[in-house]
């Protein structure tokens, strides 16, 4: 390896010099979602008393419960749906506190690949 190559910046290190500040924001995006994976019980959310049974109904019941079943039956059913297979696998209201906060994280990288185009 010559002097000239060491001296010469790489093309990834210039990229993330020039990001810095959104890089910087990604990083404590992803630590809060992380923090509230690791740290933060679900059960204890003022609305878990209506998601949970919705969950375990569509885990138990392979069908969208009927629009009188809660509140939450009104909602679009790609979470809940994902929710009950994860607990039909046979995770519980934790697993579900990881899959959120690894949504959130992509989420985030989502909104900075839209904003850069």
């Amino acid at each position: 390896m010559g002097i000239d190559q060491v001296a010469r910046p790489r093309a990834g290190g210039r990229w993330a010099r020039a990001h810095i500040p959104e890089l910087a924001i990604l990083a404590v995006g992803v630590l809060l979602r992380l923090s509230m994976a690791l740290w933060y019980d679900a059960r204890i959310g003022w609305d878990f008393n209506a998601h949970w049974p919705h969950i375990q109904y569509i885990a138990t019941q392979h069908a969208m419960p009927p629009l009188t079943f809660n509140a939450t039956a009104y909602h679009p059913p790609l979470y809940h749906t994902i929710a009950a297979a994860v607990v039909a696998l046979g995770l519980d209201a934790g697993a579900l506190d990881w899959l959120s906060a690894l949504w959130g994280m992509l989420r985030l990288v989502l909104i900075w690949v839209a904003l850069e185009k």
